[in-house]
């Protein structure tokens, strides 16, 4: 009879266990699906927001503007127009959509907002592929989702980097096949993510190298069809731009110093206090044998090598900002879940596992409504373009594209491509200087709206030749702008 009473409250016992296992469980995949679900909706709302979510957003529709208007996208950098230091792909995909939907922010934004849901899903495909295990890929997806904000809320907006990453991860997900036709699928979407963003080819090596050290065959495979896609495009883009398409995509971007001091910062407060139980468990994965997985663990390693090295220096790269750690945070994401389910088959303490990644989801914790305009936000920004509509002639907008066009007026070249032609050692860079100069000396703007933050190269002459009026404030979050009007015309 004691007996019969122990095995009962061992039986009672361990269904508490159990139970108490998948409560655990399943509050950890609410806890990513609900991740996965506040980033949707947030992009959803922010899709159809006629304005600049971030500064640079405007310029891009700039691009896609001049690409529908049948103008080069690379040309000779002025004060009319200065392209941004990428690769092509995405501004002509951006201005094939505008075709249809019209030209302005929706076009290029539906583009990231379906390459970011792209990219979870290959997330979860690559992880489920390695793993067979739903859970480990589907806490990937959600780990990934969560970084939305410490990535700097880009998933969504008018850039080119969700694109670029859903390309190159289905690179990834094509190089663990072994077929032929997988090894150049693979090579192919290396080759368009490059022509998204020039990252990829750096990434890219992780892939090559892998080949070397499994199969010679496919190396040479992968190696040739993206050097004939990196070099064609090259060659023909510079044909048709007369030698600016290098200019802007290589030699500038060779140029421009690196800021090493942000070396201890990106690992330690952009990586490691962000994820750092992801980081510890990513590591682990590289602990645990791996030999019966295909060199599963050697892929990861190089690939792992690729995607924090290139994360790390765009990120060093002056003028850099925090989407450079979205490639970071994809490796991470997808070494978390196989490190998962590695840690699930090996141990029966799962409840433990489960509670960590629960602590490492509440560090990524964020308020989703800080990440959306406001009523306000949409007011300032509408009566910012009354008030530059207003002003007779002609008017330059240096921090913001796009905006001078919803009012009707004339758009010249962003400040972020003035400031990349500027930081360089070429000859277009004096020729630029000059130009603004003269443009400003003579006075061909009526008005210029600048920040506090003025451009060393242009301070004298807006201070000799303009005088500061009242403030504004700008159509983005950010301090006042000021409309700075020509002496003559307040004489």
């Amino acid at each position: 009879m004691i007996l019969e009473d122990k095995s009962l409250v061992s039986f009672n016992n361990s269904r508490k266990y159990s139970l108490l296992v998948n409560l655990t469980r399943n509050c950890l995949l609410f806890i990513a699906s609900v991740y996965i679900f506040v980033y949707i909706v947030i992009a959803l709302y922010r899709i159809w927001y006629p304005f600049e979510i971030e500064w640079l957003e405007g310029a891009i529709v700039d691009h896609i503007r001049r690409i529908c208007e049948g103008k080069s996208l690379y040309t000779k950098p002025s004060l009319d127009f200065i392209p941004f230091i990428y690769t092509p792909l995405y501004f002509y995909l951006s201005a094939l959509l505008s075709k249809i939907v019209g030209i302005g922010l929706l076009a290029p934004r539906l583009i990231s907002f379906f390459s970011s849901l792209g990219c979870f899903a290959l997330i979860f495909l690559i992880v489920k592929r390695e793993t067979n295990d739903k859970l480990s890929a589907f806490l990937s997806t959600g780990l990934f989702a969560a970084t939305f904000k410490i990535s700097g809320k880009w998933f969504d907006i008018a850039r080119v980097d969700s694109l670029f990453l859903m390309l190159f991860l289905v690179c990834i997900y094509m190089s663990r096949h072994k077929s032929e036709t997988s090894i150049l699928l693979a090579a192919l979407f290396a080759g368009l993510s490059f022509l998204t963003k020039q990252t990829a080819l750096f990434m890219s090596i992780a892939i090559a190298l892998y080949y070397i050290f499994t199969h010679y065959r496919h190396f040479f495979v992968f190696t040739i069809i993206l050097f004939l896609i990196v070099v064609g495009t090259t060659l023909i883009f510079n044909h048709l731009t007369n030698g600016w398409y290098s200019y802007y995509v290589f030699t500038l971007p060779s140029q421009h110093k690196f800021m090493y001091s942000m070396l201890i910062p990106f690992w330690k407060d952009e990586i490691f206090s962000h994820l750092p139980i992801a980081c510890i468990l990513s590591i682990f994965f590289f602990l645990i044998d791996n030999s019966n997985k295909n060199h599963q663990r050697l892929f990861y390693f190089l690939l792992s090598i690729g995607m924090l090295g290139s994360a790390c220096l765009s990120r060093l790269h002056s003028g850099s900002s925090k989407n450079s750690l979205m490639p970071a945070y994809v490796i991470i994401s997808i070494l978390f879940g196989l490190s998962i389910h590695k840690i699930l088959e090996l141990s029966s303490k799962k409840i433990i596992l489960y509670l960590i990644c629960i602590a490492q989801f509440g560090i990524l914790l964020y308020n989703p409504l800080s990440q959306v305009p406001t009523q306000k936000d949409l007011k300032r920004a509408k009566e910012f373009i009354i008030k530059i509509k207003k002003i007779e002639g002609d008017i330059w907008v240096p921090y913001h594209g796009y905006i001078p066009f919803l009012a009707e007026k004339k758009t010249y070249a962003h400040v972020a491509a003035i400031w990349d032609v500027l930081r360089s050692n070429t000859k277009p860079k004096v020729i630029l200087i000059n130009e603004i100069k003269k443009s400003l000396k003579n006075g061909d703007f009526k008005a210029i709206i600048l920040g506090d933050s003025i451009p060393d190269v242009i301070r004298p002459y807006i201070e000799d030749y303009y005088d500061k009026k009242q403030g504004l404030w700008p159509p983005v979050k950010g301090p006042f702008e000021y409309v700075y009007i020509r002496k003559l015309d307040t004489d």
